[in-house]
């Protein structure tokens, strides 16, 4: 399997793929300021990785978690969005909820998933939101 497709055969791999690509067409969304969910997203990332480590992610997870890196340009929302689908394979899940209920279930969840997946929904939110504005006007 190529650098490419390192995560071609994850559960999640149509998610993980969406946002890469909406990480290149949409840089500014996935570049924006430190906000509270990034940071709160940041908090668990930490938490997040020993969870994944001690549920002994098999090895063609975590090499699809290095290749993203270079996929994700660093972008933080990206990279704990993609941390999370490659982990836990239901969170997916919560890319279709908005962000304020996901706000919600990260608060009272015990599970780090949600909260890394909240940057990513605020920025799809924010993209959706500046394309329906373009197609009015």
């Amino acid at each position: 399997m190529t650098l490419k497709n390192m995560w071609a055969y994850l559960p999640n791999a149509v998610h993980i793929s969406r946002i890469v690509e909406s990480v290149k067409s949409h840089r500014l969304h996935w570049e924006s300021p430190m906000t509270d969910s990034v940071h709160e997203a940041r908090l668990v990332s930490s938490y997040a990785i020993k969870e994944a480590r001690l549920a002994h992610l098999k090895s063609f997870r975590i090499d699809a978690w290095n290749s993203i890196h270079i996929k994700t340009c660093d972008s933080l929302p990206a990279q704990y969005a993609v941390m999370s689908l490659i982990a836990w394979d239901d969170s997916a899940s919560y890319l279709e909820m908005n962000s304020d209920e996901l706000r919600v279930w990260s608060m009272i969840s015990e599970r780090p998933a949600a909260a890394l997946i909240l940057p990513a929904v605020i920025a799809f939110e924010e993209i959706q939101r500046e394309e329906i504005q373009r197609s009015i006007l």
